[in-house]
């Protein structure tokens, strides 16, 4: 689901990205659960009213991923 949200977002529809987009949200999944969880998560689950916000992160990411510095704010 947030692949296909990403693929939206970013306004690409190949599957040749799918790899370098997984990448992005699994970035974006672990800015998100550290900010959650400052003192570890492994054993937890990402709530669901996060999914937008993930797709947020990866998509800026992906947009930004030439540039030399990158800063996610939350």
């Amino acid at each position: 689901k947030r692949l296909s949200t990403l693929k939206t977002m970013v306004g690409n529809s190949e599957t040749s990205d799918d790899e370098t987009l997984t990448v992005y949200l699994s970035l974006a999944v672990n800015a998100v659960m550290n900010r959650l969880y400052p003192y570890g998560w492994e054993d937890k689950t990402i709530p669901n009213k996060y999914d937008y916000k993930i797709c947020e992160i990866a998509c800026y990411l992906y947009n930004k991923r030439c540039s030399s510095y990158i800063r996610i704010k939350l």
